[in-house]
């Protein structure tokens, strides 16, 4: 027959830890629930401390307890060895941390063969279990061996310490948005939006906004039609509450105004300081023209002119036809019977009737030339406009693109100087007056035109005249070098400009001063003019 004694202490913990102990042989009283056990020793009664617990409402009752049980023989023989094992069991439903059993060995009684090996501090076997699970128990096993008759009192202690432990549930708001938009829509259409606000959180999210905005200023002015702003917000609302798992669906639509790019972006925030943003690019797309003229800066008058234009779709759309319009202005002469260089449907007549081009992809280029003659000498422009033909049920505007190009028509000068006197002859101290006239019959303006006359000899000048003042009196010719000075030339200012079938007069007043056979000379230089051109008039000069 075996005799189990069993001793168990109990805390009770809310939020924190208490520590028991349990001893002895016997049966002792239960333990109060409210209180927890202090350790004691053999010598000392245990003594009873009041605990300190915090027990929430809705937090379950929790008691660390470890119980102490011994197995022995009934009796003993002296000199012979006796197994006695003793087990530890955590009797409660929480782990206990820090476990440690002492065995004092009563005296003449030798103990042997310990599993596992105690350490023994003071004739006390001292075993130091670690933590013990709910329900675990550990065995002790020892030999003791009597030296002597009488009870075998052996004394067990055990000393722990208890957790406590209380579940929260913790709960998270959180919210997510999501954007489905197209990657590319056609010019005069509209983008639509679809964003999808969800409560990814376990608990209801309150006070959700949101907002839609531009990231980078949207491209404006193909439809000629103000555009969305700039940039920054299209337009901002609110949203219900969301539950758990519930989401909230947002549409919007932007116009598609210009060929570019539209970079929108959505934030949506909301009470607890939650945010979420999301963005989409779309590409605005549409047909570009460009135009390019190339042609002579300068052409002769009556000369044949050439130019090339070439018509390309810069853009993301076929142009599926256009017409090429061309045009000249006065002064060049386009041909009615050119033929396109390439591409083209029919041959215009007259000149400014408009040329098809057809299907024209993106990066496509068609050339067509056109050819005139220069018949009036100035600049003249040469100007050629493409245009895109769409429906009349077509939402976007036609591509069109225009571009001019300027040629001046070079006439030729032509300078012709006649010079008359208006007495001849003419007795001494009679005047008379040399009037030069001087003309461009040419096509083109002549510049810088500079009269210089030569008096005749017996004469003395009165007056000079013309479009432009004379630059010296008789005897003070500027343009001759030092001595050789002419006594009797003036020279008039340059006219700036003689313009075609144009002219000007100069007039010289002369009084005779002597008789003879006189020489007025004239001369005419210009930039046009390679060697003077020169004239001259005889005068009879008699006497009395």
């Amino acid at each position: 027959m075996r005799r189990f004694t069993r001793w168990t202490a109990a805390g009770v913990v809310a939020f924190g830890a208490a520590a028991g102990v349990a001893s002895g042989w016997s049966h002792p009283a239960p333990p109060n629930p409210s209180t927890t056990t202090a350790p004691a020793t053999p010598s000392q009664a245990p003594t009873v401390l009041p605990a300190v617990a915090v027990v929430a409402a809705d937090v379950p009752r929790q008691e660390a307890a470890v119980s102490l049980i011994w197995r022995s023989p009934v009796e003993g023989r002296v000199g012979k060895a006796s197994r006695y094992t003793l087990t530890a069991t955590n009797t409660c439903n929480q782990v206990v941390q820090k476990v440690t059993v002492q065995v004092r060995v009563p005296a003449g009684v030798a103990s042997s063969g310990c599993t596992p090996a105690p350490r023994t501090v003071d004739g006390v076997l001292l075993w130091d279990v670690g933590h013990l699970r709910p329900n675990e128990a550990r065995d002790l096993v020892m030999d003791f061996t009597p030296s002597a008759r009488g009870p075998l009192a052996a004394e067990a202690w055990v000393t722990f310490t208890g957790t406590a432990a209380a579940t929260v549930a913790v709960r998270e708001p959180r919210i997510e948005v999501s954007c489905t938009a197209p990657t590319e829509v056609p010019l005069g259409g509209s983008v639509p939006y679809r964003y999808v606000i969800r409560n990814t959180g376990d608990v209801p999210v309150t006070g959700v906004r949101f907002e839609q905005r531009h990231l980078t200023p949207p491209p404006t002015g193909e439809l000629g039609a103000p555009g969305t702003p700039a940039a920054g917000a299209v337009s901002e609302s609110t949203a219900p509450l969301l539950a758990p798992g519930a989401e909230y669906v947002v549409t919007k639509h932007l116009p598609a105004n210009g060929r570019g790019e539209l970079h929108v972006g959505f934030d949506v925030t909301a009470d607890d300081g939650l945010a979420a943003t999301t963005s989409s690019r779309t590409k605005v797309t549409a047909p570009k023209l460009e135009v390019v003229v190339t042609g002579p800066a300068e052409v002769g008058l009556s000369k044949a002119v050439t130019y090339a234009v070439t018509v390309t779709n810069t853009g993301d759309l076929p142009v599926e036809r256009a017409t090429l319009t061309c045009e000249a202005g006065a002064g060049i002469k386009l041909d009615p019977n050119v033929t396109p260089a390439a591409f083209s449907d029919k041959t215009p007549s007259p000149a400014h009737t408009p040329w098809d081009v057809r299907q024209l992809r993106p990066g496509e280029s068609r050339t067509f030339r056109h050819t005139g003659t220069g018949t009036r000498s100035g600049e003249v422009f040469f100007k050629a406009v493409a245009v895109e033909q769409l429906p009349s049920q077509s939402a976007r505007p036609a591509a069109t693109a225009g571009r001019e190009h300027k040629t001046v028509v070079r006439g030729v000068p032509g300078i012709r100087m006649e010079v008359t006197d208006s007495v001849d002859p003419v007795r001494v101290s009679g005047e008379t007056v040399y009037e030069v006239k001087v003309t461009n019959t040419g096509t083109e303006a002549d510049r810088n035109l500079q009269l210089a006359c030569n008096l005749p000899a017996g004469t003395e000048l009165l007056s000079a005249t013309g479009p432009t003042a004379y630059l010296e009196r008789v005897g003070v010719d500027f343009n001759a070098p030092g001595q050789a000075r002419n006594q009797r030339t003036v020279t008039f200012e340059p006219v700036r400009e003689l313009g075609p079938q144009t002219e000007v007069v100069f007039r010289v007043r002369v009084r005779a001063t002597a008789t003879g056979d006189g020489r007025f000379r004239a001369a005419i230089t210009s930039d046009h003019l390679t060697t003077p051109v020169v004239r001259e008039e005889s005068t009879t000069v008699y006497g009395n």
